[in-house]
């Protein structure tokens, strides 16, 4: 388990998200920021984000995350 979710699971959404746009950076640096595991970090801060009602800032996460997926996996994936 990572410290993010970890966070998570505690109730410790600001943690949490800090934790998961650390992992966010770190899979950007070596995989490229089109990688799927990249889409997947952007839906945890998102999701954190969301917990936390700042639903602009999380949407624009979701849409990045979207945009990779759509081009790794096509269109008909989601």
């Amino acid at each position: 388990m990572d410290l993010g979710t970890l966070e998570h699971l505690l109730g410790h959404h600001k943690a949490a998200e800090s934790q998961y746009r650390v992992a966010l950076q770190i899979d950007e640096r070596k995989l490229g920021p089109d990688h799927p595991l990249v889409a997947s970090d952007l839906t945890n801060v998102a999701a954190e984000l969301f917990i936390r009602k700042q639903w602009s800032e999380a949407l624009q996460f979701l849409q990045r995350a979207k945009t990779i997926e759509e081009k790794s996996f096509g269109p008909e994936s989601l």
